[in-house]
């Protein structure tokens, strides 16, 4: 199946939890990426899982915010991660729905590549991998050995071969993200 990134409609969904020291790095990367991408249908959910700082603000500070690029979902409680990300597929509208850690270790200039290398695989998802061989995202030495260490108790434990399982950036088509996520019951990572 062949895709054109004008004919895409994606969701970016973004968790925070007290991310006031980060997040206006990756508002300002999002500004740039939405400037320049060739994606004409991208739709932007931040979930705000409980922060107990001024995330929330600076998001709605944000002109992106403002003009009604951006969604936020927020709540008081903290619930974890996967809580957020369940709350971000379930509002999400995009043919594709793409997960991303808001400390951006995989950017949004990475989105349009990996639409333009694999979705012509045709898969339902994708797992991005800091420690594939052609990655040329660069981890910190003492993050890229305690990763190691967890890869591999992960793969013993769990029995699969994925080489980066806490990576944040994932791809999946909409129904597929949507059946998963019903089913999470797990609130953390």
């Amino acid at each position: 199946m062949n895709y054109s990134l004008k004919n895409l409609s994606i969701s970016i969904i973004i968790p925070c939890y007290n991310e006031e020291h980060r997040i206006s790095n990756t508002l300002s990367s999002l500004e740039t990426f939405m400037l320049s991408s060739l994606i004409n249908q991208i739709e932007i959910i931040f979930i705000d899982d409980g922060s107990l700082d001024n995330t929330k603000a600076i998001i709605q500070e944000h002109n992106l915010y403002q003009k009604k690029i951006i969604k936020l979902i927020s709540y008081k409680n903290n619930h974890g991660k996967g809580y957020a990300l369940k709350k971000g597929v379930n509002k999400a509208t995009g043919n594709w729905i793409i997960t991303m850690d808001n400390d951006l270790s995989v950017d949004f200039s990475y989105i349009p590549f990996a639409f333009k290398k694999l979705i012509n695989f045709n898969h339902d998802i994708y797992f991005g991998s800091r420690n594939h061989i052609n990655s040329k995202i660069i981890a910190k030495g003492h993050r890229k050995i305690l990763g190691n260490i967890f890869q591999n108790i992960i793969k013993f434990f769990l029995k699969i071969n994925l080489t980066d399982t806490q990576c944040g950036f994932k791809i999946y088509k909409l129904q597929v993200a949507k059946q998963i996520f019903s089913r999470l019951s797990q609130k953390g990572f």
